[in-house]
């Protein structure tokens, strides 16, 4: 008899205890395919003046190295005529084979809200 009601209650805790750690949610919970491959700071825009496609766009510091790019992807949602800058983001990129200068394509980015 006390071994049955011993039973009983171990079966309800571990009954209570499922549904408690069922019920647990983690927010920041992101897959692989979600997260992004670095961080960078935007700048703001390149002013410099000069005939060579090195010139011009938009300067990024990545790992402490600057960059030069021309655009955004269209589905970034982020405007940068309209933006402060430095403008902290997460991105994932490619160094522009085609030009020798630092230039990179922004495949990815998001404005990294955790840097705000």
């Amino acid at each position: 008899m006390k071994t049955t009601l011993i039973m009983c209650r171990i079966s309800w805790l571990m009954l209570l205890l499922s549904f408690l750690f069922y019920s647990c949610k983690y927010d920041n919970w992101q897959t692989e395919s979600e997260k992004f491959h670095s961080t960078g700071i935007i700048i703001g825009p390149d002013m410099r003046m000069c005939p060579s496609p090195c010139c011009g766009g938009w300067n990024i510091i990545i790992e402490n190295q600057s960059y030069t790019f021309g655009s955004l992807p269209a589905n970034s949602g982020i405007d940068l005529g309209k933006e402060k800058f430095p403008l902290r983001v997460k991105l994932d990129w490619k160094l522009d084979t085609t030009i020798r200068c630092n230039y990179i394509i922004i495949i990815r980015i998001a404005i990294d809200q955790q840097a705000i």
